[in-house]
């Protein structure tokens, strides 16, 4: 895993732990299921982590399409839905999910543990001035003083641009991509206000990059 949507956790949460729940609605078993691996330590023994994935069930009234007497007509009828997510976890710090559908995630494990977990919120300002020496190559902003709002800008050191550097400087930044060196490799990242990080180059274990997410973005939400 190179990038995902950060969960934060409040709380005591040691693991994640597995479950399969059902219940039965219009005739259909639906499921929640949880399927989580064993806490393991990183080869440093520095940082635990944890893998698995999630599925929950619903049911969706879907439009089916068919041919009757050589005319296409449609019908509705109730069908069984899913949303899934794989995921990797920092106990008592943080759960990536792999995109939005995974969300309900952050509920179940709230609804089942001691911990609530809801997705973070993260310093965009604070992360930036962190990393003084930083190529941003990507900013997002919003609330911007002026005739542009809002937009997103990419490019070479985009917050000192002749042109949109005030533009950037009076508003209030909701993402940005940063170039820069970490632990001797030089890292091309982008992180969300609204908690969604990348990894974009290079490649990275995915023990590396949850150590790089408790690193640079734990601090800052």
């Amino acid at each position: 895993m190179k990038s995902g949507i950060i969960g934060s956790i409040d709380g005591d949460l040691e693991s994640i732990p597995s479950f399969d729940d059902v219940v039965t609605t219009e005739d259909f078993e639906l499921h929640t299921c949880v399927t989580a691996g064993p806490v393991q330590q990183d080869l440093l023994g520095e940082l635990a982590g944890q893998s698995g994935e999630a599925l929950t069930e619903d049911i969706a009234d879907v439009s089916i399409p068919s041919v009757e007497d050589g005319n296409i007509t449609s019908s509705t009828s109730p069908q069984k839905t899913f949303q899934y997510t794989e995921f990797e976890a920092v106990p008592n710090d943080f759960v990536l999910i792999d995109g939005t559908d995974g969300e309900f995630l952050f509920d179940e494990l709230t609804r089942r543990t001691d911990a609530v977990v809801s997705r973070a919120s993260v310093d965009i300002d604070a992360y930036a001035e962190s990393r003084p020496n930083a190529n941003p190559w990507k900013c997002g902003f919003s609330n911007a003083h002026g005739n542009i709002e809002s937009g997103t800008v990419y490019g070479h050191d985009v917050t000192d641009d002749l042109n949109m550097g005030d533009v950037i400087d009076s508003s209030d930044k909701t993402q940005i991509g940063l170039e820069f060196e970490y632990s001797g490799t030089q890292i091309k990242m982008e992180v969300s206000g609204n908690g969604f990080v990348r990894v974009l180059e290079p490649s990275l274990r995915t023990e590396t990059f949850l150590g790089f997410v408790e690193d640079e973005i734990a601090p800052f939400w």
